[in-house]
């Protein structure tokens, strides 16, 4: 009898233990954020760190100053690096175009994430 009696334990134990599994894979909601590529959270974050300076990163004129440029820049490049613009593409622009470059990236790829959301709820 508690040879049974501990089968049925071992046997209601794995059971669940495998429920646990099967609710476990089930696919979380997609949101901005989880399909947001490392070179897009690294541009976002120079973004929000040149919005936190303030005046800081932007001169008189309201264009980035260098600080700012030296933010953004490595930024922006891996951005158009990882959508496909080579390296000697980027070399002839210069830093402004390449970040300004890197900002509309940024948006396109923010607008497709937001459609791929909103496709698959």
């Amino acid at each position: 009898m508690k040879k049974i009696a501990f089968i049925a334990l071992i046997g209601s134990t794995l059971m669940m233990s495998c429920q646990n599994e099967q609710r476990q894979t089930v696919e979380t909601p997609e949101t901005v954020e989880t399909l947001k590529a490392d070179a897009v959270n690294n541009f976002e974050s120079a973004l929000k760190a040149i919005s936190k300076g303030g005046e800081r990163y932007v001169g008189e004129n309201k264009l980035l100053n260098e600080e700012g440029i030296k933010i953004l820049l490595p930024a922006a490049t891996q951005l158009a690096l990882d959508k496909g613009i080579s390296e000697v593409e980027l070399q002839r622009l210069s830093k402004r175009d390449v970040i300004e470059k890197g900002l509309r990236i940024y948006q396109e790829n923010i607008a497709i994430y937001r459609t791929k959301v909103k496709s698959n709820n």
